[in-house]
């Protein structure tokens, strides 16, 4: 028995416009550029940007990654300080540069808080926590975000996160976290803790010194256009610029058609042309990344 030969054209790619192409379109509108935002994360009462949430904050591919201090030295998103605020000292851990619109656009250190036995809550003087490690065992606060002035810093220490491989010195080390959660204070090991995008992120520095554009690419699929029940109905995919003010991205003008993902098609199979042209910028002096909620496309 043979099998009769399919008589069908042969399948063709589906139509996409390369995010590349919208891109230099935008990068070269004067109109467009001179509103977007390039800057480090904003602290503010309401939330209504990009820039205002924690992901821009705390994430080196967007803002600024480093701040200098009184004495002329930069600090760095990973870091941990010794700070002063009033008569007393404290010890951090810096998250990210963020400005603070609600003290007269200040640029600040936002940093996550470490606590000594002492300073623990519903600590008792008779556990051992405060014997073991010869006080240099410190405990990491989570969801406690602090903002500190860049001068109140008094100097950069090394404490060692027991999740991470043991540096030959060490001032402190931490073993455990700690957390508010439904009314108590509850302890956990490092090894739960929820990392910073500086452990896993790393900025390639520009050999020319040249300037730096940290571009948020918004990539979506429409799932619910006006003929969603019918079973042929196509869906479009759309990049949007975070980069853009709220009131910019809110134009449909400025949602910019990457192509149509055909019936039947597999959206994962679309998708990663449209990652390898991203990547195809391949410069130094840009970072991407690059997000999508429905693909389980790998990324490198």
């Amino acid at each position: 028995m043979h099998k009769t030969p399919s008589t069908y054209a042969s399948t063709k790619k589906a139509f996409t416009i390369s995010p590349l192409t919208h891109l230099k379109r935008v990068l070269n509108n004067p109109l467009l550029m001179s509103k977007m935002y390039f800057g480090p994360g904003i602290i503010v009462n309401e939330k209504r940007e990009f820039w205002h949430s924690e992901l821009w904050q705390d994430s080196l591919l967007f803002g600024e990654d480093k701040i200098k201090s009184k004495n002329e030295e930069y600090y760095r998103a990973g870091d941990f300080l010794l700070y002063h605020e009033q008569s007393s000292t404290f010890i951090c851990r810096v998250r990210g540069i963020v400005i603070d619109e609600l003290d007269n656009n200040t640029l600040k250190l936002k940093v996550d808080t470490l606590l000594s036995h002492e300073n623990l809550p519903n600590c008792r003087f008779n556990d051992n926590w405060h014997t073991r490690g010869n006080n240099m065992e410190l405990w990491l606060v989570e969801d406690a975000v602090k903002l500190v002035n860049p001068a109140n810093i008094e100097q950069r220490i090394v404490v060692w996160l027991c999740d991470m491989p043991e540096p030959d010195e060490y001032d402190y080390y931490i073993k455990e976290i700690v957390y508010y959660f439904d009314g108590h204070w509850k302890y956990r090991e490092i090894a739960t803790r929820h990392k910073l995008p500086c452990e896993y992120i790393t900025l390639s520095q520009s050999q020319q010194d040249l300037p730096t554009l940290k571009i948020f690419l918004d990539i979506y699929i429409d799932d619910f256009g006006t003929y969603r029940n019918v079973y042929h109905s196509l869906r479009g995919v759309y990049l949007q610029f975070g980069n853009m003010p709220l009131n910019l991205r809110k134009q449909i003008k400025n949602h910019f058609l990457i192509g149509f993902v055909p019936f039947g098609a597999d959206f994962n199979d679309f998708i990663k042309p449209v990652i390898q042209d991203i990547k195809s910028l391949g410069l130094r002096s840009v970072q991407f990344s690059t997000v999508f909620a429905k693909t389980d496309t790998e990324l490198n």
